[in-house]
């Protein structure tokens, strides 16, 4: 499977993308994130933290795709994201 980086232009890679060609990208990017895993590895890498140190703790989610990882935190902490 894939055993070799691809440096191919992708879907994402065009910024002359049209609206209903990147809501298709992002459902299907949704759909594979819950293959993978889903959010799995976001919940185990935030259990390596003690936040209980801290009062705010910013989290950057870059090149999140369909914006899977800010649905989770937001339905699982208290959260304000601000774009």
């Amino acid at each position: 499977m894939f055993l070799k980086r691809s440096f191919k232009k992708e879907i994402m890679d065009d910024h002359l993308i049209t609206d209903e060609k990147i809501d298709g990208v992002l459902k299907e990017l949704k759909t594979i994130n819950v293959f993978l895993g889903g959010n799995r590895t976001t919940k185990i890498a935030l259990g390596y933290f003690n936040f209980s140190n801290y009062k705010k703790v910013k989290i950057a989610d870059v090149g999140g795709g369909g914006s899977d990882n800010f649905n989770f935190l937001e339905n699982n902490f208290i959260i304000i994201i601000l774009i």
